[in-house]
């Protein structure tokens, strides 16, 4: 990180905009997770004691349902670009608006929500063309500028 901030301090106008466009593209695609629970291995070391410090350390008995609930619900909303390039693949349709989606179950929603960003994404630009229109669209879910998909022929 150190070595990427330096980089783009001591560049120049257009060096600092490729810099940026790199770390982006790099980082647009991560993610985060937690692990799951025993694939970390703690080594014991002597706790030190700091003077003054009576703090005494309890674990909840239903911190561990808490944390596995709040990775359940993180884990819920996490949509892999890849499953929706791989939804969209699905559509028969050479060109597809996003108006068009189904989104009347979750899952589909998400997907809609997403399409367009997947498309935009290194993998996706290989398949699909995306064009913004002049209209807007509502669902029961959400309303939004709505875009054409246009796939791609395969190389």
């Amino acid at each position: 990180m150190g070595l990427t901030l330096a980089g783009i301090k001591a560049a120049d106008a257009a060096g600092k905009d490729a810099w940026l466009e790199l770390l982006g593209r790099r980082l647009g695609t991560a993610e985060l997770r937690l692990l799951p629970a025993g694939s970390l291995r703690w080594t014991q070391r002597e706790r030190q004691q700091v003077d003054g410090d009576e703090t005494e350390w309890r674990v909840r008995a239903d911190s561990r349902l808490e944390a596995a609930l709040r990775r359940a619900e993180a884990e819920a909303f996490v949509i892999s670009e890849e499953g929706v390039l791989r939804q969209l693949g699905l559509v028969g349709a050479v060109s597809l608006r996003l108006s068009d989606l189904a989104a009347r179950r979750a899952d589909e929603v998400l997907t809609s929500l997403h399409a367009v960003g997947a498309a935009r994404s290194t993998q996706g630009r290989e398949r699909w063309r995306v064009r913004k229109l002049q209209e807007r669209f509502e669902t029961e879910s959400f309303i939004a500028d709505d875009y054409e998909l246009r796939r791609l022929p395969k190389q």
